[in-house]
């Protein structure tokens, strides 16, 4: 197969789709700053302009609505004041048709839907703040049930398989496409859309009708663009899986929870994706080894699918378990994750992993984040933290899962994949600032960046989105998609 052309087959396919769709962009925020200025894109869609929303407005909004044109209003406890010191405000948006946004993070989903039934004539959007909202995804599905006047803007619901659940829930007016522009990609807001499972009017709606018909515009009509796949060539580094019937020990639900292995083969052709590296979940919370735990993937599908094992710390003879499960067939390496085990990357405690990896060439893939402020045991990942073993295992192949999580992250990220030739890192998780990848191709080279998604918590189709919708030439994309990964993990060609 000639990859090269796959990816040009795909990466058109997506281009054509992108500039097929409607877009009318719900959620610019045009004051934030960009994490990285040299390598962020522009917006090419049009957008509705937000003012933020004060008591000292009242009598004021038809005349504000008059200067703007079409726009929305934004909550913001510390100019907005709480719910009730705004509540006087609610019938003239109401009359005006403007939406009001408030962001998850800013009060709990209950305070937002009693809020939206205490004003029916009113319209909500409901956006993500700062932090995950797949977290909440079950108290999202409920407030769109309960409250007819609420939506909910796409940036960063980047729950796997999202826009189709949500669509199948009968949410599919509700949707509102939005990108979180400037600071985050637009390519991650607009790669579930594009390759979604759904019929092409609901594309239309979700990219941008929804939010004209909102704004009592009229919706726009466009000649249907299907997403055409490429022969599956994409290769996966960094997924999780649970078996069909097991119910996920996370607290929001996950779609592999009833899917059978064919199930996963039709959607990873559905995106391209030829292989996937999965650490099973089970095993992270120390319920099952990851051979045991992979036997159906394997069994079904032993070319597409690999798996690592865990090395948990906390446990005891944990190291004596991998010896064996480590040579057998489908182990591509051993995962670490030191904010979950609640062990900092640089104990002693992992020397026995290291030893492991080195001994049987196999690599290691590790969560990485940055400091975090509102969740502490992030630092026990830091990047920073792994020099300690990779000074003494110079040559051991290792990967940055998430890529330090975070743009404060970058320059440790960044020195850690220069001063040890076999570290690498890679795009899995929520890490959607805008022109992360093209940042992260600048500073580390395009040969030290693996595709990868954190499905099956994460859409891939949001970080597929920001790769294919990258500046980067094809060459570039290829590599990051396949040829990196085929170099990096021998277990490919055994």
């Amino acid at each position: 197969m000639n990859y090269l052309d796959e990816l040009i087959l795909l990466r058109n396919s997506y281009r054509n789709v992108k500039a097929a769709l409607p877009w009318l962009d719900a959620s610019v925020w045009q004051g934030e700053k960009t994490d990285f200025p040299n390598c962020a894109k522009s917006l090419q869609t049009p957008c509705v302009p937000a003012e933020t929303i004060s008591p000292s407005q009242a009598g004021q909004i038809a005349s504000i609505k008059a200067g703007h044109g079409n726009c929305i209003f934004r909550y913001n406890p510390s100019i907005s004041g709480s719910l009730e010191t705004i509540s006087p405000l609610m019938p003239e948006l109401a009359s005006a048709r403007i939406p009001l946004v408030i962001l998850h993070t800013d009060m709990p989903i209950s305070e937002i839907r009693d809020f939206a039934k205490s004003y029916p004539a009113a319209t909500f959007i409901l956006e993500s703040g700062p932090r995950k909202i797949l977290y909440f995804i079950s108290q999202v599905a409920e407030l769109l049930t309960s409250c007819p006047n609420v939506f909910l803007s796409t940036y960063n619901f980047s729950n796997w398989m999202g826009i189709e659940q949500f669509c199948q829930k009968g949410f599919a007016s509700r949707l509102l496409y939005g990108s979180h522009w400037p600071k985050y990609d637009t390519g991650v807001a607009m790669g579930p859309i594009i390759t979604a499972n759904i019929p092409w009017e609901a594309k239309c709606d979700i990219a941008g009708n929804n939010m004209r018909r909102l704004l009592g515009q009229q919706a726009m009509t466009t000649k249907e663009t299907p997403f055409i796949p490429a022969s599956p060539f994409i290769i996966d580094s960094h997924c999780h899986n649970i078996d069909a019937g097991v119910q996920s020990p996370c607290n929001f639900p996950l779609p592999d929870e009833h899917m059978s292995p064919a199930d996963w083969i039709d959607f990873m052709n559905r995106l391209s994706i030829d292989k996937i590296f999965s650490t099973p979940t089970l095993p992270l919370y120390g319920l099952d080894s990851a051979s045991h735990a992979s036997q159906k993937m394997r069994k079904y599908a032993p070319s597409r699918f690999y798996y690592y094992e865990v090395f948990n710390p906390n446990i005891a003879a944990e190291a004596e378990r991998l010896a064996t499960d480590v040579k057998k067939s489908g182990c591509a390496g051993i995962k670490i994750h030191p904010s979950q085990h609640n062990v900092a990357a640089d104990s002693d405690a992992y020397s026995p992993v290291y030893e492991l990896a080195a001994r049987y060439n196999l690599p290691i893939l590790t969560h990485s984040w940055e400091i975090s402020e509102y969740n502490p045991c992030q630092y026990l990942s830091h990047p920073d933290r792994f020099r300690k073993h990779l000074e003494r295992h110079k040559n051991i192949h290792f990967i940055l899962g998430h890529a330090g999580g975070r743009p404060s992250a970058i320059d440790a990220t960044t020195k850690l994949c220069k001063d040890f030739p076999n570290v690498v890192a890679d795009l899995a998780g929520d890490y959607f600032h805008n022109g992360v990848v093209e940042a992260m191709v600048e500073r580390l080279g395009n040969s030290k960046v693996l595709f990868a998604s954190d499905m099956n918590w994460f859409d891939p189709s949001c970080m597929l989105g920001a790769v294919l919708g990258s500046s980067l030439p094809d060459k570039h994309v290829l590599n990051i998609l396949r040829n990196n990964a085929t170099a990096f993990f021998s277990v490919i060609h055994k």
